[in-house]
């Protein structure tokens, strides 16, 4: 691990509950991370406000040939936060114009889909950051919902649209997973600004892997 991103680690490590690591490669680069996990310092529910937050990780993430290249990521957690201000939060999120959208729309219906079946105490909304680069995003925890892929069709097919993602290829994605169980999306701007959505899913009798569908 760079120094750089050490200190913060070893400033951090008695604060903390869990200590996970990961790796994430591509053709290009395969990047490392340690995480710093705060369950132990968070409040209860009932003792959060409106837009207040809480500290819930700390990514430190580096890249194994370059470490220059590196991030502190904070995921942040609002315990209370209602329904009007997580669409609030969506929208200035966006860049609308610019070319550059996360396709807001689809996701916002998404969103309303899902978060009309439950109560609001059960969406778990984050906030997510890098310290020094362009990353903003968040990631809506959904599974208490209980609904299925099959349920958000239409707006995961209008987001494959948006990402340039062949209809009959989405189509086939969504044939194969379509009774899996809806997780949590997360969307925004990745490290190098560019916008992207994730889909997160469970397999009928997956448990406890979660699976994954991204574009960028």
């Amino acid at each position: 691990m760079p120094e750089a991103l050490f200190s913060t680690y070893r400033e951090r490590l008695p604060e903390v509950t869990f200590v996970l690591f990961g790796h994430e490669t591509s053709p290009s680069r395969c990047t490392l991370k340690a995480y710093l996990e705060y369950y132990d310092l968070t409040p209860d529910r009932g003792s959060a406000e409106g837009d207040e937050s809480v500290l819930m990780h700390l990514g430190c993430k580096w890249d194994a040939a370059r470490p220059d290249r590196r991030a502190v990521t904070r995921y942040t957690w609002f315990p209370e936060i209602a329904m009007a201000r997580i669409l609030e939060r969506l929208q200035a999120l966006d860049r609308p114009g610019s070319g550059q959208g996360v396709g807001l729309e689809a996701i916002t219906e998404l969103f309303l889909t899902a978060a009309n079946r439950v109560d609001r105490k059960r969406v778990f909304y984050l906030e997510v950051a890098d310290e020094g680069s362009p990353r903003k995003s968040v990631d809506i925890n959904l599974y208490t919902a209980g609904l299925t892929i099959r349920s958000v069709e239409g707006p995961l097919l209008v987001l494959g649209e948006h990402y340039g993602i062949p209809t009959e290829e989405m189509r086939g994605l969504h044939d194969r997973i379509v009774d899996a169980s809806l997780g949590h999306i997360a969307c925004g701007f990745d490290g190098r600004g560019r916008p992207f959505f994730t889909l997160y899913y469970e397999l009928p009798g997956d448990q406890p892997v979660r699976r994954a569908a991204s574009t960028s």
